[in-house]
């Protein structure tokens, strides 16, 4: 996995989505680790989530998806790729001072839990669909401001694509008929019909 880094910074040369992998110490812990430049004490350190090359350079500008199709790789196994997130943004010690503050990350969309509870033996279950008469479930290109996320949640956007049906697709062989499984699926948040 990896997060996308923003320095929001005065300094147009300052960093700008800038990838953080998931490593571990010797002790077994994990965290995101990514090396940033030229920003002064005082400036945003901003993060998303998941890591996108194509973001851009500018933190209020970045933009997210809630997928129309979505994949999972087997029964029972979320795929955390489908959620995306964006962190409160926190303010930066003097350079060279490491960031002691675990970074608070708000999910853009709300994750829907369906149990399968049994496919018949002569047929195979590939996929999972939510279709709205109401509503958009999904968007493709939605632009959040990383600089706006605050403590509750709230955060500036500029709308998108959005569509109106979510497709989960189970990756292999899809379901084993006779057990039960579940599927989750990720929608923008809202009330659907």
């Amino acid at each position: 996995d990896k997060i996308g880094i923003f320095i929001a910074s005065s300094s147009a040369s300052s960093s700008t989505n800038v990838s953080a992998s998931l490593t571990r110490d010797e002790a077994g812990k994990a965290y995101f680790k990514a090396e940033v430049s030229n920003y002064s004490a005082g400036d945003q350190l901003c993060a998303y989530y998941p890591y996108a090359a194509n973001d851009g350079a500018d933190a209020s500008k970045v933009t997210l998806e809630v997928p129309y199709i979505q994949t999972q790789t087997a029964p029972d196994k979320f795929n955390g790729s489908n959620n995306p997130m964006v962190a409160v943004p926190e303010t930066l010690p003097e350079a060279g001072t490491a960031v002691e503050n675990p970074l608070k990350f708000r999910h853009i969309g709300a994750v829907l839990e369906f149990d399968i509870t049994g496919v018949p033996s002569d047929e195979t279950l590939k996929s999972v669909q939510f279709v709205s008469s109401d509503g958009y479930p999904a968007t493709d290109n939605s632009t959040y401001d990383l600089t706006s996320v605050t403590e509750d949640g709230e955060m500036t956007t500029k709308a998108g694509t959005y569509y109106k049906s979510v497709t989960v697709s189970l990756e292999g062989d899809g379901f084993t008929p006779g057990q039960s499984s579940k599927v989750y699926m990720t929608l923008v948040p809202g009330e659907y019909t």
